[in-house]
C-alpha cells in the first residue's frame, strides 16, 4: 500500500507541474505568461492577459490533469482516499512546481478537477456555478475563496460522510486563503481589479525591475 501511495503522489505531482497557462501562452498566444499581468501561471491571468480564447483551453488542461491524477490515485490506492491523495499532489505540483522554483498557480482549476472525481455530480454543479459567478461578479479572487468555502460546506453536507473528501475540501479552504493572501489584502484596500471575461485581454507586461 505504501508504494502505491508514493507512486500516486509522484505521478500526481508531476502532472501538476505541467502548466496549462505556460503551454498555451508559449505555443498559441506567443507570450510567457509569467511576464504578463500578475505573473501567475493560471487561468485568471491568462484571461486577463490574452482573453477568453486562450483562457478556456488553459482551464481545460488544468482541470483535466487533476482529473487524471485523481483517477490514477483512485486506481493505485483505491476509493476517494486515492483520488484525494493523487488530486492533492497534482494541486501541489501546480502551485509549487519543482521545475519552476516552486512558483506556480493558485490551483483553483486543478481543485475543480479533483472535486469532479470525488463526486461527479456535485463537483460538476459547483464548477458550473463558479464559472457563472465569475462572469457575474468579475472579481475572481472573491469567487475562488468563497467558492472553495461553499464547496467544502456542500461536500460536508452532501458527500454522505465521506471522510477523505471532506478532509480534502477543508484543507483546500485553508490553502485557498493562503494562496490568495495578496488578493485579500487588495480587497481590503479596495484595489483588487475586476476582469471582463469577454474582453480581448490587456497583454500588459509586468515591471520586473
Amino acid at each position: 500500500m505504501v508504494w502505491r501511495i508514493i507512486l500516486s503522489v509522484a505521478i500526481g505531482y508531476l502532472l501538476g507541474c505541467f502548466s496549462g497557462a505556460e503551454f498555451i501562452g508559449k505555443r498559441f498566444a506567443h507570450i510567457n505568461i509569467r511576464e504578463y499581468g500578475s505573473g501567475n501561471p493560471g487561468t485568471t491571468n491568462m484571461l486577463r492577459t490574452a482573453g477568453l480564447k486562450y483562457a478556456v483551453p488553459t482551464l481545460v488542461i488544468d482541470v483535466v490533469k487533476a482529473v487524471l491524477a485523481s483517477l490514477i490515485g483512485m486506481w493505485l490506492v483505491g476509493g476517494t482516499l486515492g483520488a484525494a491523495i493523487g488530486g492533492y499532489a497534482c494541486i501541489l505540483g501546480h502551485s509549487f512546481p519543482v521545475f519552476k522554483k516552486f512558483k506556480g498557480g493558485k490551483g483553483v482549476a486543478a481543485f475543480a478537477g479533483v472535486m469532479i472525481v470525488l463526486n461527479p455530480l456535485l463537483g460538476s454543479i459547483l464548477l458550473v456555478l463558479g464559472l457563472v459567478l465569475n462572469v457575474l461578479v468579475k472579481v475572481y479572487s472573491v469567487v475562488s475563496i468563497f467558492g472553495t468555502l461553499f464547496a467544502a460546506i456542500c461536500f460536508t453536507i452532501f458527500s454522505g460522510g465521506d471522510i477523505p473528501s471532506i478532509v480534502f475540501m477543508w484543507v483546500m479552504v485553508v490553502q485557498s486563503v493562503i494562496m490568495h493572501r495578496e488578493n485579500i489584502l487588495r480587497l481590503f484596500k479596495g484595489t483588487e481589479s475586476k476582469i471582463d471575461p469577454f474582453g480581448k485581454g490587456e497583454k500588459k507586461k509586468r515591471d520586473l525591475r
